[in-house]
This record gives structure tokens, sequence and C-alpha cells, in this order.
């Protein structure tokens, strides 16, 4: 009979072998192995800044047959302080023995009943397995829009493997890199998104890269969340765990305009080897922001200006919040395909439904769930 608990320090060698197991059935994801896995103690759980995290595993005797992670954080859902969890990484035997098949179901069903505000986020399609099962308990599953700018088209058109998937695709690419057609009908949006009335840096508008955020990210937080019906709190003790000073390659932007302080954005900038999407180019990511109201526009403008100017050959970012997608395409934002996906559970959706059934005031950027893997 197969028990569902908490990972203990004595089950590494099972978990190991589990692993082994996925990846002989070419199964490319991975348990982690370590047992700690952030902090769940009595500090972290009272203190709704903290975000904490606690592993469980399906053990059938001495053999872990699979496992799941929560990511525990504070959100508000329609302006009431909730904890929530974010499901992570759900693995199971049945990917490889139909003898399992079952035993996904299990794993979210035993999650969502620790946690009722449970939610899965990313996820990569929905023809992956967790995105059928929520869709057969009938969990509403959203697609989180992708937003991408092109900043050098000639570079893009050579090296990015998405656009250049097939021969026909290649020939089409190549068109457009050599008779200049394809820069001309990308400074032909950014123009229209200039006469809108956003240009890439808008008038006394500044910012500053700095190593923490500080009280300024808790004005900013104050001032807007009442504008959102699902968000996880952005205070600056919630970024600085997301973001600490200490990971590099997170570029943190604090902007103002007019001397005060309207935004912020938590960048990264990467040169991709070989990558299944963007091939050999160097990608620009708005993996999160945030700002007081009416300044959503200003903020990815400043931040793709930003990434612009550190050579990005295209900007990329997720974003439900249809204010932040109006935002993007107003920067001169294109909106893409995503298999970006989120599945709410029954208890968070149907809080949501209360004040915004389209889901149109949803907050979650890259920054949330995972954070910007594969960025």
């Amino acid at each position: 009979m197969i028990e569902l608990r908490e990972y203990a320090t004595h089950d590494l060698d099972a978990v190991v072998a589990f692993n082994q197991r996925l990846s002989t059935g070419s199964i490319k994801y991975q348990f982690p192995v370590d047992s700690h896995y952030g902090s769940a103690n009595d500090t972290a759980l009272n203190n709704c800044d903290n975000i904490y995290k606690k592993r469980y595993l399906a053990v059938d005797g001495i053999a872990v047959r699979g496992g799941y992670n929560l990511k525990c954080q504070t959100y508000l859902l329609n302006g009431i302080v909730r904890p929530c969890s974010f499901y992570q990484l759900p693995l199971s035997e049945g990917l490889i023995d139909k003898k399992y098949n079952m035993l996904g179901l299990s794993l979210l069903l035993d999650a969502l009943k620790r946690q009722p505000f449970l939610f899965g986020l990313g996820i990569g399609g929905k023809q992956e397995a967790l995105a059928r099962i929520v869709a057969v308990l009938g969990w509403k599953v959203i697609t989180v829009p992708f937003y991408f700018t092109i900043i050098r088209p000639s570079r893009v058109f050579k090296y990015m493997s998405y656009l250049r998937r097939s021969f026909k695709m290649r020939f089409i690419c190549d068109v457009l890199r050599y008779s200049g057609l394809g820069v001309l009908g990308i400074l032909l949006v950014k123009l229209y998104a200039k006469m809108r009335g956003y240009n890439s840096i808008i008038k006394d508008t500044t910012y500053e890269v700095v190593n923490v955020f500080d009280e300024w990210a808790d004005l900013i937080w104050e001032k807007s969340v009442g504008n959102y019906s699902f968000i996880a709190k952005r205070s600056k003790h919630v970024l600085n765990q997301l973001y600490p000073p200490d990971n590099k390659r997170i570029i943190r932007l604090r902007i103002s305009n007019k001397n005060a302080t309207v935004g912020w954005g938590a960048l990264l900038l990467t040169k991709m080897q070989k990558d299944k999407y963007f091939g050999d180019c160097v990608v620009g990511s708005l993996v999160d922001y945030f700002s007081i109201p009416g300044r959503e526009a200003l903020v990815v403008s400043v931040c793709t200006q930003y990434l612009r100017m550190a050579k990005a050959d295209l900007v990329v970012s997720n974003q439900s919040a249809e204010k932040w997608g109006m935002g993007f395409l107003e920067s001169g934002y294109f909106k893409g395909p995503s298999n970006f996906l989120f599945a709410p559970a029954p208890a968070i959706t149907n809080e949501i439904n209360k004040t915004d059934p389209h889901f149109k005031n949803v907050f979650l950027t890259r920054g949330d769930g995972d954070g910007p893997l594969g960025l």
C-alpha cells in the first residue's frame, strides 16, 4: 500500500533510485534528492511575508513511487490575505509503468487535502499530464499570455530556432532578413505604439539599478494591490526572498517619474545556446514587475529600453492581467503563442469569480510559481 507523507532524510537513497528509473524511461525531470526544501518552522508559518516550501513522497514499502513539492506563499484574493500553495514538480512512476497510472491523481488529491487554496502554474501546455488531470477534475485552466518584442530583427531571423523550425519557415526568415521587410514591419509596429503615446522612455522618467528592494517597494505594493483579484504579496521582504541580492543574474530596476518611484522591474539577460525556442539569440526577460495604477506601460517601456541598451535581440514576458497586457501592446510588443498555464483549484476560482469572473485582474508573471526557469 502506498503511503503519502512528508519527505524525510532517510528517503534520500530511495529518491535517487526513483530518479534513475525515470531517467531509464527517458523522463527528463528529476525529483530533488535533498530533503531540505526551504523553511516550514513556526516563524515561517506565522509570518505572512515568508515563503516556505515542503516536499511530499508516495512511498511503497521502502521504494519511492512519486512525489511533489508545495511552495507556500501569501496571496491576496479579493483583498483578503490567504496562504496559497503552488503545486510544483509532481512526478510519478506512472510516467514509465502503467501499474502506477492513477498515482498522479493521488498526488494531486493529497496536495489538495493539505492545501485547498492550491494552484498549478507553467505546466508546459494542455497536453501535459497535470493539465489533463485538472481538466478531468473540472478545474479552470487559463493560458497566461506571452508577449515579445524584437530588438534586432536580423539576428532573430538568423538564430531563433522556433522561427526556423521548417524549410518553409527558414526560407521566409531569410527573405525577411535580407530584404529588410522584417525590419520595416517591426518599425511600423513600434511607430504605432509611439503614436499611442508611449515612447521607449517617457518624459521625466529615470531608473536606477539596485541590489535590494527597499521601503519604496512596500509603498508601491500598498498603492496598487487593491486593483487585483489574485496576486502574490510583493512586499520588500518577499521580493528579497524571490530575488536575493546574491543572485547576480537578476537585474533590479527602481523606476521613477518626476522624482517619485512609480514601479520596479526584475529582469534577466541571457545568451542562449541551441535553445529549442530561441536558438542562439540574446534574450531579455521581464521576469517580474509592478507599478502604481496607470504606470504599467511606462514600467514595461523602461525595462525594455534597459534591455535594448544591454544588447538583447528580443525581449519576452508572460502576464495574465489585462491592464498589463495593454501596457505591453502599447509598448510595441506582440502577443504570441503560450504554453504557460494557470490552473487554480476550485477554492481559488470560487473566490476570484465573486468579483472577477473573466479573470482580467489576476496578476501572474514568470516570477510566480517556479520562477524564471528556462530564461
